[in-house]
């Protein structure tokens, strides 16, 4: 079986933007899933499944501020989502809508 694509954390070390997050998921279903699967374990693991996967998700994604504030969000909402891990629900319809 073929090494995983789509490591933790990102080899890459740069978190991505919300948008080049939601293009690249689009482009290759493969990341999406694995997007998918970390945004699962960040609700639903274990008390250790979920730091890591917050962690991971961190390692591939940071939403702009220029991004949230562009949101039909009220301020409060804003707030809610800038926290540490609020922002990365801001992936979870994205991701589910490009898994297979």
């Amino acid at each position: 079986m073929p090494p995983p694509k789509y490591e933790c954390p990102n080899p890459d070390k740069n978190p991505k933007p919300l948008r080049q997050v939601i293009k690249e998921m689009s482009n290759h279903p493969e990341f999406a899933q694995f997007i998918y699967e970390q945004l699962c374990l960040e609700q639903n693991g274990t008390a250790e499944e979920k730091a890591a996967a917050e962690a991971c998700l961190d390692s591939y994604f940071k939403a702009t501020d220029r991004e949230i504030e562009a949101l039909c969000l009220s301020d409060e909402q804003r707030l809610a989502v800038r926290s540490c891990t609020e922002h990365h629900k801001l992936l979870s319809a994205a991701a589910y809508a490009f898994v297979s």
